[in-house]
């Protein structure tokens, strides 16, 4: 999915504003007010601003700010500097970090946030809902909901997770690494050398089926279960040692290389069906996969099929135990 950086509305469901001048520090919170909402403007102080029970926009503009919504539909702009912006509550809100290395929390929401790092080194943490992270530049880390969640990580080397739930993930520029987590989830590298993985992070799978892609570079894909593998173009690994349920591999090609360390092959019966190399033990099917350039069953170790195997659907089994680690 192409990336579509959403814009924030221009909406302030206020009967009045508060400007701030660059006194620092400046700490206002405004948690008493409960019947309307407030834009609250800070200057270039390290500012800390708390939002009404309403609908708040609060702006933190430069200096290292903290900006906390109390409860509402409400939009958070860190501005420059390293900001702290946090969420709580059933509101849908807005969390912009803008420039710098920011902290963008909503562990405690149930709405569907939407947040964007903006420039700099950003984490950004999701709640219950269903919520969209768009990175920027800088290497971004970005660890999702226990919902469906969506993430772009843009520019640099960022780090991915969908924890729970269905999610979407894209790395785009730069050397990424992603987990999909628990669910079914879509996992794309992008461009440059991504490590693509359908587990959790603590490489913990769940068995649902993920459809993992690799996109341009050298990348590594890992399975976690009933999992799709897509190399797209360089010269990419597949790594099924976590394999648990059907695995296919598509699109492998005379420089792509296959790793079963670990998958426990032992007396396992490998196969030609048509043109996929089909292992039975772990129901792990490589289409095309007579052109795959390197079986691993070991670290280091290579396996060369006999040329039965190559060349007519007959089965080789494997005897002795594989499960190297």
């Amino acid at each position: 999915m192409n990336r579509a950086e959403p814009v924030m509305p221009t909406y302030f469901a206020t009967d009045a504003t508060t400007r701030w001048g660059d006194h620092d520090p400046n700490r206002m919170d405004f948690r008493a007010f409960t019947d309307h909402g407030l834009a609250i403007l800070a200057g270039a102080g390290n500012d800390t601003l708390i939002g009404t029970q309403g609908d708040d926009h609060l702006e933190g503009h430069s200096g290292n700010d903290q900006l906390i919504s109390a409860s509402g539909n409400d939009q958070l702009v860190g501005g420059e500097g390293n900001d702290e912006v946090r969420v709580n509550g059933s509101g849908d809100n807005w969390l912009l970090g803008v420039q710098g290395d920011d902290y963008l929390y909503a562990r405690g929401s149930t709405g569907d946030n939407m947040f964007i790092g903006g420039d700099g080194h950003d984490k950004m943490f999701g709640g219950t809902g269903l919520d969209q992270f768009f990175g920027g530049a800088g290497n971004d880390w970005v660890s999702g909901s226990s919902a469906r969640d969506r993430a772009w990580g843009g520019a640099d080397s960022d780090t991915l997770n969908g924890n729970n739930g269905d999610d979407s993930l894209y790395g785009e520029d730069g050397n990424d690494t992603l987990f999909g987590g628990n669910g079914a989830d879509t996992v794309h590298g992008g461009d440059g050398n991504d490590d693509v993985r359908g587990f959790q992070s603590n490489g913990v799978e769940d068995g649902v089926g993920d459809f993992l892609v690799g996109g341009d570079g050298r990348d590594v894909l890992r399975g976690g279960g009933n999992d799709t593998m897509h190399g797209g173009s360089g010269s990419d690994v597949f790594d099924a040692r976590f394999g648990n349920g059907t695995t296919v591999l598509s699109d492998a090609n005379v420089h792509d290389s296959l790793v079963l360390t670990s998958l426990g092959l032992d007396n396992s019966e490998i196969t030609m069906v048509g043109h996929d190399l089909v292992i039975s033990s772990k129901s792990l099917t490589i289409e095309n996969g007579a052109n795959v350039g390197h079986i691993y069953l070991a670290p280091g170790v290579e396996w060369v099929p006999p040329p039965p195997l190559v060349f007519a659907a007959e089965a080789t089994t494997i005897n002795g135990d594989w499960a190297f680690a």
